[in-house]
């Protein structure tokens, strides 16, 4: 896939300034697949936590992030950036975020962009890809595995009285 690639009407193409809304909005409608605790907080509450994560992601010159658009309208999108596990320090490309909105899920997009991201580390001569993924969010786990990632370490927690 090149930078900017159609089939039909699906384009896969490089982030402009303009996408920061929809931007936004992935990167918190991801956040909450992954971090269910972040559900009860206020919209505000959670919008600024949103910013702020974005501000920090955005800022890194190193940061690669394909757009996936469906007739013209963002539909969802992959951010990742060159990075070291941070306990065997073997380089990956860290996946910072995927998402696609519901009512484009099921159309191959999160596909896409993965193949997007593939090609972009083979570029880097980098053989890995890591992200974070809450096994409770089944469909997210599930296309993970196919795509061929492998279960790693699972976070775990317990909720003291």
């Amino acid at each position: 896939m090149t930078a900017t690639e159609t089939s039909g009407d699906i384009v896969i193409r490089r982030h402009e300034p303009g996408d920061r809304p929809r931007l936004v909005d992935l990167l918190e409608l991801s956040m909450l697949e992954t971090y269910p605790d972040l559900k009860p907080f206020t919209r505000s509450v959670l919008r600024t936590r949103v910013e702020v994560e974005f501000a920090q992601y955005y800022a890194l010159e190193e940061k690669e992030i394909w757009v996936a658009e469906v007739a013209g309208e963002v539909a969802g999108c992959l951010w990742v950036m060159e990075s070291f596990h941070p306990v065997t320090e073997i380089p990956d490309l860290f996946v910072v975020n995927i998402a696609v909105y519901p009512q484009f899920q099921g159309r191959g997009l999160a596909r896409r962009l993965f193949t997007e991201a593939t090609n972009h580390a083979h570029k880097l001569g980098i053989s890995r890809l890591r992200l974070f993924v809450n096994p409770v969010n089944q469909a997210a786990y599930s296309l993970y595995l196919k795509l061929g990632f492998e279960p790693q370490t699972h976070e775990m927690r317990l909720l003291l009285p």
